[in-house]
């Protein structure tokens, strides 16, 4: 990942929570190290997996000197945390699911844009639906979709509707530590924490594709029943703040 850094250039950070995913990581991984944005740091952390992600990794890890942890299992948000507040040194922060990949040029994109909007807090655009095969799935969508480019992602709007799919965002480091970081007492880690970036700062949609997104049986979107409840609490945990923001 050394070669052909530019130094001038932001540092991003990239964070992949690994769990169980051993047909799929080493395609996350390799749209990382690939990237055509080079100053990147990679941050792996296995989250407790009882496939063979444990050997594939150590196997990538040889080969790119990205940095790799194993811990016991922690959960999604938790491990997020860690790998962001303990290890990433960068400006901006993206990543990946462990089953999920990044379009080669995505971070140089959205670096380019960051640094063009310094009032901007994160920025975030679409991704393709693809099976197990890697193969896009056409008329699917994992989130939905932005209606208005201004109005979405404006707080009253992305509380109504959540636009936002995870793998194609990028964010200001130091306005995630502002926001307090992932939820760890939710399964809707990431919502929460787009509601705290819209309250507090500027999201910008930018109409292209950044990543792609894997759907199959084990997603956690599958769960309907417990997804529309920690929905409701996210809502609900924002009720005694609401009048600041509503005229």
């Amino acid at each position: 990942m050394e070669q052909g850094k530019n130094i001038d250039e932001p540092l991003v950070s990239v964070f992949v929570p690994s769990y169980n995913h051993e047909a799929y990581i080493e395609e996350c991984i390799l749209s990382i190290v690939n990237q055509t944005y080079k100053n990147i740091e990679l941050i792996v952390i296995d989250d407790g997996s009882t496939d063979h992600s444990r050997e594939i990794l150590q196997k990538l890890q040889k080969q790119y000197g990205f940095i790799l942890e194993f811990q016991e299992n922690q959960g999604l948000s938790k491990t997020l945390n860690k790998i962001i507040g303990q290890y990433a040194k960068g400006k901006y922060i993206t990543g990946s699911s462990s089953d999920d990949f990044m379009m080669p040029d995505k971070i140089e994109r959205q670096v380019r844009y960051m640094e063009s909007d310094p009032d901007c807090s994160l920025v975030f655009g679409k991704v393709y639906m693809v099976d197990n095969d890697s193969r896009i799935i056409e008329g699917l969508a994992v989130v939905d979709p932005v209606e208005d480019p201004i109005k979405s992602v404006q707080f009253e709007g992305l509380i109504e509707s959540n636009c936002i799919p995870a793998p194609s965002v990028m964010y200001r480091k130091d306005i995630w530590e502002k926001c307090g970081g992932y939820n760890e007492h939710s399964i809707i880690e990431d919502w929460g924490l787009w509601l705290e970036f819209a309250y507090s700062g500027k999201i910008v949609f930018l109409d292209e594709y950044f990543a792609y997104y894997r759907w199959h049986g084990s997603n956690m979107t599958t769960y309907t029943l417990e997804m529309y409840t920690a929905a409701w609490e996210i809502v609900q945990g924002w009720k005694d703040r609401m009048p600041q923001i509503i005229e």
